[in-house]
């Protein structure tokens, strides 16, 4: 047994406020207590829960001590106690299981019930919450262990509504598999019909679902590489490998133009439920998990990048990339979709006729015909925002594994983007600088320039609102370690 698992013990002292566990043996590599103490300090509750290391002659001993402490309100069941914990549970005169545990064979929450012990397996809602409620033709799933088995239960119960193609290795287990929860050739059960394949087998046409459960992917495992041009334009691929978060699949997937689901959306929304059952209430996601999903270090720091028309953002943002932070630019991404070629010009031509021609849009034709006009305007928006949206996913998903990425982003404040970052560095210099700067600029008037200004925040308010602060309007080496303190000190906050 390592030292971090006999730190572990169950057998260790015991909080002295309510508190519930996740036991499994292993149990070190565990991510389940930082996930459950961030909702708990969210909630404000006092209450706790930590890591618990169980070995599998332990496991008897270990419910019937719980039982016995008033201040325990349940664990989460990690490997390999699953089944057993579910036999314990029946065996029990006043436990009870909910039925799903029952039909896939595994209890994964443990918590107190109307006396007694209920066991219940959470990987069923966890694994159907990220998929939003869509619901699919034609589906396949890699892999016929446990978490196959809860994947299959939650596709047969409403998530699927075609066909379910299970591939394993041992065609025959996916077939049995298949015949155990009723979801087989003609007489599946409800319309969900189903059939085994051999592992690597080819895609259905229109497949629009794609789920690995297996460990391929995971580190120390070979990676899962399959042929994804049958995929639906519109399919999901959705990988429950936790370690690493970005697996190859869903590289390759992101390559195909799929949209994915990684295996931290699975294990934050069994959490969820999980956390329900021990602490009677659930917890706060409105945000999408973005802290949570910080907090894990399961993403990076986002610094939004602003400042006022003049103030030095582009040169800032250029000492960023230096520092060899990953910046998404959107100004850019603008300029790239409405420029030679752009994806975005029939449908500006469209709206606004005569607005665009070979060198891409004529800005000053489309701000006349756009800026000023409201309407006009929330439809030029409408248009720019979901491929804007799409460049940022895609960007993030390429930067998944950096500490710190960066959203240059005009009308941070403006436009509401302050609530989509973790923190907001506002380039600022004193009016003096910023009005010689725009004023130098081909076609600029001190008009126009005080009509851009009184659409922007005031500088002042961007600086009291700001979480950083860099100032241009000295030199350009001062500002450049101005930036490089900001970059050192949000890394020294994530170590």
């Amino acid at each position: 047994m390592s030292e971090a698992e006999t730190d572990l013990s169950w057998r260790r002292a015991a909080p002295a406020r309510p508190y519930a566990e996740v036991i499994g043996d292993p149990i070190s590599h565990t991510r389940s207590p930082k996930i459950h103490t961030f909702w708990l300090d969210a909630l404000g509750i006092d209450g706790e829960y930590r890591a618990a290391h169980v070995l599998p002659e332990e496991l008897a001993e270990y419910l019937a001590a719980r039982r016995a402490d008033p201040l325990w309100r349940g664990c989460s069941v990690t490997m390999p106690h699953k089944q057993a914990v579910m036999r314990l549970l029946s065996e029990h005169p006043d436990d009870a299981l909910e039925e799903p545990a029952r039909v896939i064979g595994a209890v994964n929450a443990v918590f107190r019930h109307d006396g007694g012990l209920g066991g219940a397996n959470t990987d069923i809602p966890g694994f159907s919450e990220a998929l939003g409620g869509r619901t699919f033709r034609r589906v396949v799933v890699v892999g016929a262990g446990g978490a196959a088995r809860a994947v299959l239960l939650a596709l047969r119960n409403g998530a699927c509504a075609g066909h379910i193609t299970l591939q394993n290795r041992d065609v025959a287990k996916a077939t049995e598999l298949l015949e155990v929860l009723g979801i087989r050739g003609a007489n599946g059960a409800g319309d969900v019909t189903g059939e085994a394949a051999p592992l690597g087998a080819p895609l259905p046409d229109g497949c629009d679902l794609l789920v690995n459960t297996s460990a391929l992917g995971m580190v120390g495992y070979p990676p899962l590489l399959m042929e994804l041009g049958a995929m639906a334009d519109d399919g999901i691929v959705y990988d429950i490998v936790t370690a690493p978060l970005d697996t190859p699949l869903l590289q390759q997937a992101r390559a195909r133009g799929l949209a994915t689901i990684d295996g931290l959306s699975m294990l934050i929304g069994q959490a969820d439920f999980a956390f329900g059952h021990f602490f009677g209430i659930r917890p706060d996601r409105s945000d999408g998990d973005r802290g949570l999903r910080l907090a894990l270090g399961a993403r990076p720091f986002i610094l939004g990048l602003t400042g006022s028309i003049g103030m030095g953002k582009s040169a800032v943002a250029g000492m960023l990339r230096d520092e060899g932070v990953p910046v998404f630019d959107a100004d850019a991404e603008v300029h790239r979709l409405q420029g030679p070629g752009g994806a975005l010009l029939p449908q500006i031509e469209a709206a606004f006729p005569g607005t665009t021609g070979p060198d891409g849009v004529d800005r000053p034709k489309l701000g006349a015909a756009a800026f000023g006009n409201p309407e006009a305007l929330a439809r030029l928006e409408a248009m720019v925002h979901p491929p804007i949206n799409a460049a940022r996913a895609s960007f993030m998903a390429e930067h998944a594994a950096a500490p710190l990425v960066v959203f240059d982003v005009p009308l941070l404040f403006e436009k509401g983007g302050w609530q989509s970052v973790d923190g907001v560095a506002v380039v600022s210099a004193p009016a003096e600088a910023q009005a010689e700067r725009v004023l130098a600029r081909p076609g600029m008037t001190p008009e126009k320039f005080a009509q851009i200004l009184a659409l922007q925040v005031p500088d002042a308010e961007k600086r009291a609102r700001a979480d950083f602060v860099i100032d241009t309007g000295v030199t350009l080496e001062e500002t450049r370690g101005a930036v490089k303190q900001v970059v050192a000190g949000i890394l020294a906050g994530r170590k």
